[in-house]
């Protein structure tokens, strides 16, 4: 199987420069702390290879947090048991992504498994195919408003948001 990131993307990595890394990462790492992600949290990550992965990781060994890597495609019981078992309050998923030239619904795909991941607080998802894609509000927000400069000038996330309590 081969995963494949759209050419259009608006993060294309031979564009980014170790500072730019290091500055998303550190985004990154503000905004999964504010939906509770600190010292020993589990993060689950469904993500292709992309620039938006590296980043995750980089905000992980930022806050001293735990990347559970989830497999992209129909693995729907083993993806729920993985979030389950490893405590994850937090997902980041791709909306969806290419596979062997087919566009495999990520996000889809993870709402089944999450169906029975109560404790799943918040799926941050992140865009590689300009589709729709499966919402759950007060849950669910896109990459670019965890990590956005509009957050930090804000001072938060946006309203209506569940936060850890």
């Amino acid at each position: 199987m081969n995963f494949q990131q759209p050419e259009d993307r608006h993060l294309a990595a031979d564009g980014l420069t170790h500072a730019a890394l290091v500055e998303r990462a550190r985004r990154a790492a503000e905004g999964l702390a504010l939906l509770g992600v600190r010292s020993g949290s589990r993060l689950a990550v469904a993500l292709p290879t992309c620039p938006e992965s590296f980043v995750v990781t980089l905000a992980c060994l930022r806050l001293d947090a735990v990347r559970i890597s989830l497999p992209l495609g129909d693995h729907t019981g083993w993806v729920r048991h993985r979030i389950r078992s490893a405590g994850a309050h937090v997902v980041v998923t791709a909306d969806s992504c290419l596979r062997d030239g087919q566009v495999v619904p990520v996000k889809a795909g993870l709402d089944q498994a999450l169906s029975g991941c109560p404790d799943v607080r918040n799926v941050v998802v992140v865009s590689q195919q300009p589709r729709p894609v499966p919402w759950t509000p007060g849950r669910d927000l896109w990459w670019e408003e965890l990590t956005g400069d509009d957050v930090a000038a804000a001072g938060g996330l946006r309203a209506g948001l569940t936060l850890e309590a």
